[in-house]
């Protein structure tokens, strides 16, 4: 438990350290005092460089303890009904002022593992959802029979809804639902009609909103322990539309 706890220690702290990051380099491109510049240049290179230790802190202590995200994955087994549905999450903190610049097949939230062992194909929907913050993000995919074709990873990024993240002014926790179904089929006249819902897995994981208002740098991968890098959404969280900027362009173009 102690090392648990270092662990989600040095993860909070590297977390703010982004944060402080971004936030001196706004300062660094705002200010025109030399001076000012120096120290604020010495304050982002020490920020940086306990960045790179943290990391490889993070990097050696996973290894060594084999603190992956599994804890963050729920799987059902074929043993019941043939069918293994494996649910990751890809996202700890939900970038909740760049999320609709995502994608879903780059920076998903939610990771569907489908295996197929019934020598059927079989039809498989997958919904998920941050409950009270987004829409619905659903896929219906064909799992052929057991073999290569049997098994598919299904990636989901649910849409935020902008009044609900509007109100986010600081860290908020939220949940995540995953539900996992087979549609069912019966013939008749040479024709299938969809008749059931089979429920393959329905299940909850927690995640972290961060405010409206933060520009995170990169949001951890709790699977792969990897941070995917944000920093080229950047010019998208400046508001370039702001009246002020669009004054300063035509200004400068004038």
């Amino acid at each position: 438990m102690p090392a648990q706890t270092d662990t989600i220690a040095l993860r909070q702290e590297l977390y703010d350290l982004r944060l402080q990051a971004g936030r001196l380099q706004q300062e660094i491109l705002a200010t025109t005092d030399p001076a000012s510049l120096d120290d604020l240049l010495k304050n982002a290179g020490d920020i940086e460089s306990r960045i790179a230790t943290i990391e490889a802190t993070l990097r050696q202590t996973e290894q060594a303890d084999g603190v992956t995200a599994r804890k963050h994955a729920v799987t059902r087994s074929s043993r019941t009904t043939e069918l293994d549905a494996k649910v990751s999450l890809r996202m700890m903190h939900v970038p909740t002022a760049i999320c609709h610049l995502l994608d879903a097949d780059t920076t998903p939230l939610i990771a569907v593992e489908l295996v197929n062992s019934k020598s059927d194909a079989r039809r498989v929907r997958v919904t998920a959802r941050i409950e009270g913050y987004s829409a619905d993000a659903v896929t219906t995919v064909e799992l052929e029979r057991r073999g290569g074709a049997a098994t598919q990873t299904i990636q989901l990024l649910p849409t935020l809804f902008p009044q609900a993240t509007a109100a986010l002014h600081e860290l908020t926790r939220a949940t995540v639902t995953v539900l996992v179904e087979e549609l069912l089929f019966s013939s008749e006249n040479n024709k299938q009609f969809s008749t059931a819902l089979r429920i393959e897995a329905h299940v909850s994981l927690p995640v972290w909103m961060l405010a409206r208002n933060s520009a995170p740098l990169a949001v951890r991968d709790p699977q792969s322990g990897a941070w995917v890098d944000l920093t080229r959404y950047f010019g998208a969280f400046v508001t370039p539309n702001r009246p002020e900027v669009m004054a300063f362009l035509r200004k400068a173009a004038d």
